[in-house]
């Protein structure tokens, strides 16, 4: 069962960032990687922004950085975060199903924990972020390694089925996550470029 926008609002008012389990405070060593060697560079989605983290350090990075969230908790919590660090981002509720931006809008789109929780929906939000990715352009998803064995564990073959008819799988691997409690988290990072054509 997917979590609803009230449950997300709630866990947001509710927890500090120190006890939301997929707060990591840093940016992902992935997304760290491809940003520094320009791979993802531009304009760029954070879809499922959270409280910011990683729009944050991208801004610092000199990209232009649109942070989307369903919760408005989370994204109030992000501004202020941002204002803080003293960096700009757009920051924006919307859900990942239903984007408001053109067509082609972003060179990269960058989603840390969001797919894995679309449920029935996975595919209304595939089109979407490949809608508004340019051509060429890449998206960049971590979701729960399928060696987790959760319930919202993400396989590669169902990537590549989800994704490739609009984009092709250019690299995988995985990172690790360590949650505020000590529990170790595996996810499964994929790199998909978006065809020209």
């Amino acid at each position: 069962m997917n979590t609803s926008v009230n449950e997300w609002n709630e866990l947001y008012r509710a927890l500090s960032a120190r006890q939301l389990p997929w707060e990591s405070g840093a940016p992902s060593p992935t997304l760290v990687r491809l940003v520094q060697d320009r791979t993802i560079h531009g304009r760029v989605l954070d879809l499922g922004c959270g409280l910011g983290t990683h729009s944050i350090w991208m801004a610092t990075e000199g990209l232009s950085i649109v942070g989307v969230d369903v919760s408005e908790a989370a994204i109030r919590q992000a501004e202020h975060r941002g204002r803080t660090a003293g960096v700009t981002v757009a920051w924006l509720v919307a859900d990942g199903k239903n984007l408001p931006f053109d067509n082609n809008s972003f060179n990269a789109v960058f989603d840390r924990g969001t797919y894995h929780h679309q449920g029935i929906d996975k595919e209304r939000y595939v089109r979407e972020v490949m809608r508004v990715l340019k051509p060429g352009g890449y998206y960049l998803l971590l979701a729960f390694h399928p060696s987790m064995h959760w319930p919202k564990s993400v396989r590669e073959d169902e990537v590549r089925r989800m994704f490739e008819p609009a984009g092709e799988v250019v690299w995988q691997g995985e990172e690790t996550h360590l949650q505020p409690d000590g529990i170790r988290v595996r996810l499964l990072a994929v790199l998909i470029r978006k065809h020209h054509a």
